[in-house]
């Protein structure tokens, strides 16, 4: 009995010693992974030190900044769950005022999730307990306007779908910039910072460093079988242990345009023409001579063609940080180049232009915060040649956008496809490419315009010596009778569901579109009105949507943009009764069911455009009609109460006769009146009484069959419509 005690005794001493000597021997290297792990912390290889700081944690798991570490290091890996988990942790632990940067980091990563109210309770707790510099504290203070802007458009989304190009195309370090062949649709080239770039990790200044970077290198990749192929690296005569970036293709694909550098901010510009010959290739790298100046930070270059080239810079006359130029080849030299403007450029950064071969239609980037829900967001202008100014961008929201940034946005030549890179925190690394799919061609990518491009818009005009003219009394004709075509054409009626793009109403379209393409020189108004079925407060809000149905229609088949008017005046004026002894008049609501168009036919056009109005019984004729179209011809007017982009929420369209929104061609902004009056002393009286009731801003605007005047063309009418007198001595 006594044996067999000290037998276990025995065997219990040497257990006890063999777990202690592999205790006392796991110790150095757990100490070597938590110094490996800092390393690599330190260096900004985050990927690399999370997973020894999780394989080190067991070791010490009561280590707070270990904690935050792993958090940290989780946002970098695009694992955002866990970082707010880790980092939520340390807060509660520590209190709010203890950690500022688990604080900073906890709000970044409810921004990058999408979490804009989150977001924005840690952002504000974080400025209240840091004292940083007055630019940190700004550059916080954007961040929270970035997610209020975020949160207000969070309810809205594009229709269209957005992939991830996948790990064939992606890493886990950096992949952007996507140019599509312009010879192959299925084929694209990229830049990336990949572990097989040539010359490995490198410091700014080109030197082998374990603790630099990984250079750029250029890529191409192709869809086969239906799916992107593993990407392959360009020519070793192209890339480099430097950083080298696809730029862009000139239109036949025979030069590509690239950069290379010590960094991604300073470099050259080069151009290879794929020439064969190695020794040829090797002897000459030709540099592309350009206003550009890379060796000075202007940066993402966008060549529309072999003459006109937009880019991004800082050069001194901007509005701040990066703003869009635009330069263009003549003479044998690039012109000096022009600012885009304050309708594109901000005191933020806009960068990364793409215009579309329509020459009108400009995608870039900008971090702006009341543009940008994060990051840059990627935006769409339109450029009107009427006033030679660009529109207001549009974001394109999600799924496009994101809170991280998305840039380099191309759309392929049909129109159907779009690619970009995004450092969103559901990619594969630091930013990867997608693929964006529309549901319908995109309009801007199918016709050329006239001139090819915005620039050339200014310098056109002159030399034509265009004159939009108002076709005032209907004559003036320079052709013989017989020399003039006359087309009648039916109203545009629509469905009890709102549908107005019928088969029927295409066809009367599609001969419209054809006059109006032939003679663009013709103007067109859209004039939807309704049958009194809709709710009374959206009733002159979908009649508009219905005619900008139309104009968009249109548009889309070559009707100039600038030659649309479109406008509603809803259910004021039927055409015929929608009741009958109390009862629905079916037949009536059909007729009032329409979009009206009128024709202004300046003189020189032999065609003669007229809508052909139905006979309605007398039994069932509203007069409301006909007053509406004898108050409306020749010299009317109205007040305008508000002018926005939105739906008027107020009650003055019920309140008071005579409501209508209209549109002008080329603006996004939704006219909203009241009122019709032949003299403008009778107008003049309901303006008074607007402005008693609150309406300030209200003012009078003349019309002429039916067009609006601009204050600054009343004189050219005064001698046919004495009463604009009164109007231009008010």
């Amino acid at each position: 009995m006594k044996k067999g005690l000290f037998l276990r005794r025995i065997l219990s001493t040497f257990l006890s010693l063999v777990l202690l000597s592999v205790v006392l021997s796991a110790q150095p290297d757990d100490k070597e992974v938590k110094r490996k792990a800092d390393r690599l912390y330190q260096n900004g290889f985050y990927t690399e030190a999370l997973a020894l700081y999780k394989q080190y944690e067991p070791v010490d798991p009561g280590d707070i900044d270990l904690k935050k570490r792993i958090g940290i290091c989780c946002f970098h890996s695009n694992q955002l769950g866990e970082a707010i988990r880790y980092l939520q942790y340390i807060i509660d632990t520590k209190g709010v005022s203890a950690d500022k940067e688990a604080l900073l980091f906890l709000a970044q990563s409810f921004h990058q999730q999408s979490s804009w109210k989150e977001a924005v309770q840690y952002y504000k707790l974080y400025l209240r307990n840091s004292a940083g510099t007055a630019e940190e504290r700004d550059v916080i203070k954007d961040q929270i306007l970035r997610c209020a802007y975020g949160l207000s458009i969070s309810g809205m989304q594009t229709q269209t779908i957005v992939e991830n190009l996948g790990p064939q195309v992606n890493t886990k370090e950096d992949d952007f910039r996507p140019v599509q062949s312009p010879n192959f649709s299925d084929r694209l080239y990229y830049s990336s910072t990949r572990e097989s770039a040539l010359g490995g990790r490198r410091n700014d200044e080109g030197f082998e460093d374990p603790n630099g970077s990984y250079r750029s290198d250029m890529y191409t990749t192709a869809v086969y079988n239906g799916a992107w192929t593993q990407a392959n690296p360009l020519s070793y005569l192209l890339n480099s242990p430097r950083n080298e970036v696809v730029l862009d293709f000139n239109a036949s694909g025979s030069r590509l345009y690239y950069f290379k550098g010590f960094t991604l901010y300073s470099g050259d510009i080069l151009v290879d023409t794929f020439k064969t010959n190695l020794e040829e290739k090797l002897l000459h790298s030709d540099n592309f001579h350009g206003s550009m100046a890379p060796q000075l930070g202007d940066t993402e270059p966008y060549w529309y063609n072999d003459t006109i080239m937009l880019f991004a810079s800082r050069r001194e006359g901007g509005y701040g940080g990066l703003d869009i130029y635009v330069s263009s080849f003549r003479d044998g030299q690039w012109t000096e180049p022009e600012n885009l403007g304050p309708n594109v450029n901000t005191s933020y950064d806009e960068t990364s232009p793409f215009l579309a071969v329509d020459g009108r239609t400009l995608y870039f980037s900008s971090n702006h915060p009341n543009r940008s829900m994060g990051g840059f967001d990627i935006l769409r202008t339109f450029y009107v040649d009427r006033v030679e100014e660009w529109k207001e961008p549009e974001n394109l929201l999600a799924p496009i956008n994101s809170p991280g940034n998305d840039m380099h946005f191309r759309l392929s030549a049909d129109g159907l496809k779009g690619y970009f890179s995004s450092g969103r925190k559901s990619g594969m690394g630091k930013r990867d490419l997608y693929g964006i799919y529309f549901r319908e061609a995109l309009k801007e990518q199918s016709r050329k315009s006239e001139p090819l491009a915005f620039y050339l818009v200014p310098a056109y005009k002159a030399q034509r010596g265009d004159v939009i003219a108002m076709d005032v009394a209907g004559g003036g004709d320079t052709f013989e009778p017989g020399e003039i075509k006359q087309y009648y054409l039916d109203p545009l009626f629509y469905e009890s569901t709102g549908e107005v793009l019928t088969a029927r109403n295409n066809r009367t379209l599609r001969m419209l579109g054809q006059m109006l393409t032939e003679y663009p020189q013709m103007k067109l108004l859209l004039n939807c009105h309704s049958d009194n079925s809709d709710p009374e407060k959206y009733d002159l809000f979908f009649g508009l949507k219905r005619a900008e149905q139309v104009a968009d229609y249109l548009i889309a088949n070559g009707v100039p943009e600038t030659n649309v008017f479109v406008r509603s005046v809803g259910s004021a004026y039927p055409m015929a009764n929608n009741e009958t002894n109390g009862n629905p008049n079916p037949v009536g609501q059909r007729l009032n069911r329409r979009v009206d168009f009128f024709v202004i036919h300046p003189p020189d056009v032999p065609v003669r455009l007229e809508m052909r109005v139905p006979n309605v019984s007398s039994i069932m004729a509203n007069p409301a009609y006909n007053y509406y179209q004898g108050t409306t011809k020749g010299l009317s007017y109205k007040v305008q109460i508000s002018a926005q982009r939105q739906m008027y929420q107020g009650d003055a369209l019920q309140r008071y006769p005579h409501a209508m929104i209209e549109r002008e061609p080329g603006s996004d902004i939704y006219l909203y009146t009241v009122g019709l009056y032949q003299t403008f002393n009778s107008v003049e009286q309901l303006r008074k009484d607007l402005e008693s009731n609150g309406f300030l801003d209200a003012f009078i605007v003349p019309y002429i069959n039916g067009q609006r005047v601009q204050a600054a063309d009343v004189r050219n009418y005064t001698s046919a419509y004495p009463d604009l007198e009164n109007f231009s001595n008010r």
